[in-house]
């Protein structure tokens, strides 16, 4: 369990098209993350030769006494070499 008021995680993708030189504001892979309290994280991440990008990850509802009692797996995908992500599948 995690301890009482523990803020909901969420997984965070940012952006460089210059070679790491510099980067894009972090933004959640999920567009409803400012409203879930589901706890994400642990990501999974892959590319292709392309620059399409797959990204996966658990996402975890507590009950009122701060247990797990569901866990599902989001999947998004990006076809331009992470700069916009899909709406996840849950």
């Amino acid at each position: 369990s995690l301890p009482p008021d523990t803020p909901p995680a969420e997984v965070y993708s940012t952006f460089s098209d210059d070679f790491g030189i510099t980067w894009s504001e972090a933004a959640p892979l999920s567009p409803d993350a400012a409203a879930d309290p589901s706890w994400d994280g642990a990501p999974v991440i892959g590319v292709d030769a392309r620059g399409r990008w797959v990204a996966a990850w658990p996402r975890s509802a507590f009950d009122d006494y701060n247990r797990i009692f569901d866990t599902r797996v989001c999947v998004t995908r990006s076809q331009d070499n992470g700069g916009s992500w899909s709406q996840p599948l849950v």
